[in-house]
């Protein structure tokens, strides 16, 4: 179902809201909350006498949150949002968005909270999992555009979070977020204002505080950048318990309890200005969506739904998104992939190769494994594949022995499993691996030949043993399917697609820390990840290799209409045919303030056969080559566009303007 326009929702909600009486009206300003059965994570109730359905509300950007046990196995854990980002492919992630509105919406659920679509910005943040914007703001706009029009093509409401500068878990409850207009316009605004552009009806402000002001009390940030100047015209809620006291005079339109939210929200005291325009937005956003068609259950009612198998085949989609996700980083010797002309026998090490699943309902409700990262953003599979079962049954196939741990026989290659865990609410204390597995890792490289690290991880880790391994593959939580995909990239049934979507630091000191600090300043500016020239790296953002080579050639630029368009030839040098990512980073002249070339420009190729070329275009539009200044954006009349397989593996340099391009 086609959503309506802004405008057409607007006119049908003015009507309906002339027809309510204040106690309806205050009615959905505030959520119940109950984990009994027929309930979902948040409810706004309805108003059936004037049709107006309620809005059932359930976690996450990952998936169809299990937060009660009967729903374990009714739903798809899918791969997290970070590793989605790692997948680089705008197509894929409409259609795994899709897919998991489709689960929404057999469940009865009509809004989804997530995505999460914050820039990372500490590498050891506790929900950079949680991200399909890794650590870039243009990576993150285009995935955003496609999450939310996949999910709304559902029916089903996307609500982007969390609004502003929640980046890091540490103290999150209190710290204060001081970043300057430069930063927040060219940095962290962007995927929400791609978002807000694509449709999303619903936007998340978040537990911290802005310039001294909590988020959901803050006008500047709410009402005038939000809602005034990036043109959101959805409905704004609060993180469960981030209202502190009644908000919704000042842009915050909907209060979510956590406990205590009952006791600090007061309808009545809000004006019937601001009700009215708050609950106008929700109405608005019911009927840009046809909720009022198309919702199976109220709050409370709705057993039926929330019992009913829910994965209608996604087993295919969840692993291809796996697959598509993992990153190959390093593989000296071309070790990779696993041949049986070469390859009689492997050896697996490691705990994460065996790694269980865990269960919040049972726990700790942060609690965390390596398919799925803690919090509000788990989800408990029905059934897992570790790497070593996915493994063991692709091995089998090709008639290579996988050797127990005991034996003494030498193998031919050894695989070294390794992972960390993350979640909600705590920031990582290391950047180091778990169980020992850096210790683990650097002894196996040091006396074996071979050797290939995986790593199932939510975030950057540190590798400080990379230089004595042969090959080393990234996933980014990769739900359910997670050993099936190791499996298909390991013997070449897949020749690895995924690109790093946040930098591999050398050292910890190459990252920005979680701060303990009251008051954090984002001093940094614009220059985080691999924008800070200062930082090192041991893997580059983009990096992405496969079982080929490809090679970038005759550069080109013209302009077309009001944008830029750049072109170039990519060739298969190699024997293997495969897809891969090249990007475009643009350097800035000296007046925009810019501390590198940045991403503006990516496309996933289809798969190249050996030999074949294909011709590449991006397109840069008039905001690609603008920067923020004194409140508005500033068009450059000229920049350099550098293109390349990673942002610091530059193949071909041009200078573009809006009629030429020069070679340099």
């Amino acid at each position: 179902m086609t959503p309506l326009s802004w405008d057409e929702a607007y006119a049908k909600a003015k009507l309906t809201l002339s027809q309510m009486t204040r106690s309806e009206k205050n009615s959905m300003l505030h959520s119940t909350m109950d984990q009994a059965q027929g309930w979902f994570i948040g409810n706004i109730p309805g108003v059936p006498r004037l049709g107006i359905p309620s809005l059932n509300m359930q976690d996450n950007g990952n998936g169809f949150r299990t937060a009660e046990d009967y729903l374990i196995g009714t739903v798809t854990c899918w791969p997290s949002s970070l590793s989605l980002a790692a997948t680089w492919d705008e197509q894929l992630v409409r259609g795994v968005s899709a897919a998991m509105g489709d689960e929404f919406a057999t469940k009865g659920a009509n809004v989804i909270l997530g995505p999460g679509v914050f820039v990372a910005r500490v590498a050891k943040g506790g929900r950079n999992f949680e991200t399909l914007s890794g650590e870039d703001p243009y990576l993150g706009a285009k995935l955003a555009v496609q999450w939310v029009t996949g999910i709304q093509s559902k029916g089903i409401v996307a609500t982007l979070k969390h609004f502003v500068f929640n980046n890091q878990e540490t103290h999150r409850n209190g710290y204060n977020s001081q970043v300057d207009d430069k930063t927040a316009w060219e940095l962290y605004y962007q995927p929400f204002e791609a978002a807000v552009d694509a449709g999303a009806g619903a936007v998340m402000c978040s537990y911290n505080l802005q310039d001294g002001i909590h988020s959901c009390s803050n006008p500047a940030r709410l009402k005038d950048d939000l809602k005034g100047t990036l043109g959101f015209r959805g409905f704004v809620m609060s993180d469960w318990g981030a209202e502190h006291g009644t908000s919704i005079e000042d842009g915050e339109d909907m209060d979510m309890e956590n406990g205590k939210g009952k006791d600090q929200f007061d309808a009545n005291s809000v004006s019937e200005e601001a009700v009215n325009a708050a609950v106008t937005r929700t109405l608005a956003t019911i009927y840009k969506m046809h909720l009022e068609n198309t919702t199976k259950c109220t709050g409370g009612n709705c057993s039926g739904p929330l019992h009913a198998d829910a994965q209608q085949g996604h087993q295919y989609l969840a692993l291809q998104g796996a697959t598509e996700s993992i990153v190959l980083l390093k593989n000296d010797g071309a070790v990779l992939p696993l041949r049986p002309s070469s390859v009689k026998k492997i050896r697996v090490l490691g705990k994460a190769a065996n790694a269980g699943v865990v269960n919040p309902n049972h726990d700790s409700w942060t609690a965390a494994d390596l398919y799925s990262g803690g919090g509000s953003g788990h989800v408990t599979p029905g059934y897992h594949v570790s790497a070593l079962d996915g493994i063991k049954k692709r091995a089998s196939q090709s008639g290579i022995r996988v050797l127990d741990d005991s034996s003494e026989e030498q193998a031919d290659v050894t695989i070294v499993v390794a992972g960390t865990l993350s979640s909600e609410a705590a920031d990582r204390t290391t950047l180091s691996l778990d169980d020992g597995a850096d210790d683990l890792i650097a002894a196996t490289g040091s006396k074996t030949k071979n050797v290939v690290v995986l790593l199932q991880v939510p975030g950057a880790v540190l590798m400080p043993w990379k230089d004595s391994v042969n090959a080393i593959a990234a996933l980014f939580l990769g739900g359910q399917e997670t050993g099936n995909a190791w499996a298909s990239v390991l013997f070449g049934d897949h020749a690895p697609t995924g690109h790093l979507p946040v930098s591999i630091p050398a050292t910890e000191a190459d990252t920005i820390e979680p701060s303990s600090d009251t008051n954090i300043t984002y001093s940094e500016g614009l220059a985080t990840g691999y924008r800070n020239k200062r930082f090192s790296y041991a893997f580059p953002f983009g990096h992405g290799l496969t079982y080929t080579n490809f090679s970038y050639s005759k550069g080109s630029s013209q302009a077309c209409g009001q944008s830029v368009c750049v072109y170039f030839q990519l060739t298969n040098l190699g024997h293997v045919a495969a897809a891969t990512v090249p990007q475009l980073y643009l350097e800035y002249p000296p007046e925009a303030k810019e501390p590198a070339a940045i991403l503006k420009g990516f496309s996933k190729t289809g798969v190249l056969q050996p030999g074949q070329t294909v011709q590449v275009m991006f397109q840069l539009t008039r905001r690609d080559l603008s920067y923020w200044e004194s409140g508005s954006w500033k068009q450059v009349r000229a920049a350099k566009a550098h293109i390349g397989a990673s942002s610091a593996d530059i193949r071909l340099s041009l200078l573009v303007t809006s009629q030429e391009v020069i070679i340099v």
